[in-house]
């Protein structure tokens, strides 16, 4: 994570340099289910890493709750990390959209395992045109 908040650090850095008054928005991610399925014939991307991850540590057999929980958790972290550097006293136009929580780990909202629905893209973007109406009324 702290590798992650770097480069968001200078990604604020160099936007404050060439266009200070452009707003940056990001998300959280949503949690998606562990099902190892890809796109596209890419992928997939979840699934065998978090297996391995099992294996090392010896652990069988992982249940996919488990590899959920393991997805979840990670995601929370980089929320946190996303609101901290939101908040730090000198860093202003970034804005944290917060889209976890918005899609039901489903096929209904799930198309694999990075990538949502047209359904589910479509709850991610509702929440994107919120903030953007909020900022830009």
């Amino acid at each position: 994570m702290a590798l992650l908040a770097a480069e968001y650090r200078e990604l604020i850095r160099i936007r404050d340099q060439h266009s200070p008054g452009t707003a940056i928005f990001v998300n959280c991610y949503d949690f998606p289910k562990v099902t190892g399925k890809g796109v596209c014939f890419h992928g997939p991307w979840l699934k065998p890493s978090l297996d391995y991850a099992y294996q090392q540590s010896g652990v069988a057999n992982a249940l996919a709750d488990d590899e959920y929980l393991v997805v979840c958790e990670m995601l929370q972290r980089f929320r946190s990390m996303l609101v901290s550097i939101a908040n730090e006293k000198d860093v202003s136009g970034f804005y944290v959209i917060e889209t976890q929580g918005s899609l039901i780990p489903s096929d209904l909202d799930w198309a694999n395992e990075l990538h949502p629905t047209q359904a589910g893209f479509q709850k991610i973007a509702t929440k994107f045109q919120s903030a953007l109406q909020v900022i830009f009324p």
